[in-house]
């Protein structure tokens, strides 16, 4: 059998008690109510790395068609520009890729139209 102790404590005792436990609990409680409508905002931080290198010489920019439907309506099926990356970690790999032909900056298809036909073979293909 285990013994029941059943300590008898003065109320004055009591109270102490009860006030170091509500100096616990407040200590242990965070102030930090935030809304989740508005989230913690973290700041930006520039960060050269990862960084994208982009490969021009197999890009494709995007280019029009002319095609049928199964119902021989003509219509012009459009081919999306086809972006070649690739993702470096470091000035090393960087440097690497650069002397093999890959540049920092994407090729500029925003200023170029869309083209009709096939756009010319390459030997990336």
């Amino acid at each position: 059998m285990s013994q029941q102790i059943n300590p008898v404590i003065s109320v004055d005792e009591a109270e102490k008690l009860r006030s170091l436990l509500k100096a616990h609990d407040k200590a242990r409680v965070s102030n930090n109510v935030w809304d989740m409508s508005k989230p913690v905002i973290v700041p930006y931080v520039y960060r050269k790395f990862p960084m994208t290198v982009y490969d021009h010489k197999a890009s494709k920019p995007a280019w029009d068609e002319p095609a049928k439907t199964a119902q021989k309506i003509d219509y012009m099926k459009h081919h999306r520009a086809r972006f070649v990356t690739k993702i470096v970690e470091s000035e090393e790999e960087l440097a690497q890729d650069l002397q093999e032909g890959w540049q920092e900056t994407p090729p500029d298809f925003d200023t170029m139209a869309p083209r009709r036909g096939r756009p010319p073979k390459s030997e990336a293909e």
